[in-house]
């Protein structure tokens, strides 16, 4: 568990997570849990690419 309300270093933690699972490199399921991908990332992927993902869903 990641303390993310008011602690920076949590919330820095789970957004880097997040964008670890954006790329690929990690898979995340509906608990919140994360854990490495064992197929090939797409680290192609830019921040805008993630950006637009985002605007369209």
């Amino acid at each position: 568990m990641f303390w993310t309300d008011g602690y920076p270093l949590g919330e820095t933690l789970v957004d880097v997570l997040d964008r670890m699972a954006e790329a690929g490199v990690l898979l995340k399921n509906e608990d919140l849990q994360y854990r490495w991908n064992p197929d090939e990332p797409n680290l192609s992927l830019t921040r805008d690419d993630i950006e637009r993902r985002e605007r369209s869903s």
